[in-house]
């Protein structure tokens, strides 16, 4: 089917208005010449529009007179048409080839350098490389040496675990993996809320304690906070005094890391609402649809064939078609199937019933998508709302749940971190770490 389309296009065809007393003669008539008539349809009582291929339009003459019918040309359709055109403006057609030369021209250079998976590495430094290589947007992709590239960004920034460079067109991609240097901080954890709520329970393993229970907690509140102690019975080492008079300073003694450890439950209310309206537009499809090829090169864009649907309300799906080297080179084209399916609308009544359900059910979804599986409901409340004005039915859900709120945060540790004494929480099974100061 698309290829006899596509035949066709390219042969070049006309859309012609048939009137007259009988244009169904003529359909047979033409049929029994030979004549190809296609996507034949009634425009109304007495007009039918086909279509037909246009070196064939010469023999419809002596069948029209026959039939006692006319005939009008809607449209000239084809490449055949386009070329005619074209010429008349060969201007436009010698700057559509120089065009299409330049573009090729281009897309042997690159334009674009990404540099992807940088957190700490600042990216100037390996542009910094690139640019010590004479590779920088400009330069002929046919002398750049992507294996020279990655051992060089390995060997001068010795932050960079893994390099990865590749060539997707005029654009030049560098994909960077970062070493995880040894001897870096993991600092304290705290625990947060992890959302709104009014605190129902509360177990403190480790860590010092800043709520308690019936005290309502706001998202990202520290609940329990991380710190540092010194080790009990340990003390710095000694360090001579400046001037020896036998006497020595002690330094700070080693720390102990207390990380935060608890079980916090809150009382956690969640709201959702849903809605139907007692009058509903339901959009369907006809069955009437066709599928076009669609052309598009940079800004301008065509389909083929040109003009063949016209239905007052459509749908559109679209599925690429993979062009290869067209695509690996980088150059502005693309083809896609294009499809139309003609729609209708109608319009239903629901019963006041019928809506609240519906109403109910979207809220219900809407709600349980919210609430955690491990939650524990404790309260449920709906509200049933109706707006006479446009016809709408809301139904709103309220329900308050026991949850779990705690969540873990890392932070770097700080002089205000350290307390001394016992005024934190630690558990018999803590796994502080220590640290030196």
């Amino acid at each position: 089917m698309v290829i006899s389309r596509l035949w066709s296009y390219l042969r070049g065809y006309v859309i012609i208005k048939i009137r007259g007393r009988s244009p169904e003669k003529f359909i047979n008539l033409a049929t029994s010449r030979g004549v190809r008539l296609w996507d034949i349809y009634r425009a109304g009582d007495r007009f039918l529009v086909a279509k037909v291929d246009a070196g064939r339009m010469k023999q419809l003459a002596s069948l029209l007179k026959t039939a006692s019918c006319r005939a009008s040309i809607e449209e000239r359709v084809g490449l055949p048409f386009i070329v005619a055109r074209a010429l008349k403006r060969r201007a436009l057609v010698a700057g559509a080839v120089l065009f299409c030369i330049a573009l090729y021209f281009l897309s042997s250079f690159i334009w674009f350098i990404d540099i992807d998976g940088t957190k700490k590495i600042d990216k100037g430094r390996v542009l910094q490389v690139l640019r010590s290589m004479d590779i920088r947007p400009g330069v002929r992709k046919r002398g750049i040496d992507l294996l020279a590239v990655e051992r060089r960004i390995l060997s001068e920034v010795r932050e960079v675990a893994w390099v990865g460079a590749s060539l997707e067109g005029t654009r030049l991609h560098v994909e960077i993996a970062e070493k995880t240097l040894v001897g870096e901080k993991q600092g304290l954890t705290d625990v947060v809320a992890a959302k709104d709520g009014l605190i129902a329970e509360a177990i403190f393993l480790t860590g010092l304690p800043l709520v308690k229970e019936g005290d309502t907690v706001q998202k990202g509140q520290v609940l329990i906070r991380g710190y540092l102690r010194p080790l009990p019975g340990a003390s710095g080492p000694e360090t001579p005094q400046a001037g020896g008079q036998g006497k020595t300073l002690h330094q700070s003694p080693p720390l102990e890391t207390v990380n935060a450890k608890g079980l916090i439950s809150a009382r956690v209310w969640y709201e959702a609402t849903g809605e139907a309206f007692l009058r509903k537009e339901v959009v369907e499809r006809t069955g009437r649809a066709g599928r076009v090829l669609g052309i598009s090169i940079g800004n301008w864009k065509i389909r083929v064939p040109l003009g063949a649907f016209k239905f007052k309300e459509y749908e559109r799906d679209e599925e690429p078609v993979s062009l290869g080297v067209v695509e690996r080179l980088g150059l502005p084209i693309k083809i896609s199937r294009v499809g139309y399916h003609e729609v209708k609308r109608t319009t239903i009544s629901l019963s006041r019933d019928k809506a609240v359900a519906i109403a109910r059910r979207n809220a219900e979804k809407a709600i349980w998508n919210q609430v955690p599986p491990v939650a524990k409901v404790v309260w449920k409340k709906e509200d049933v709302i109706e707006d006479k004005k446009d016809g709408r039915i809301r139904v709103r859900i309220t329900v308050e749940a026991i949850e779990d709120i705690c969540k873990s945060v890392t932070r770097a540790a700080g002089q205000d971190d350290i307390i001394h004494g016992d005024t934190g929480v630690k558990g018999e099974n803590d796994e502080g770490g220590k640290e030196q100061t």
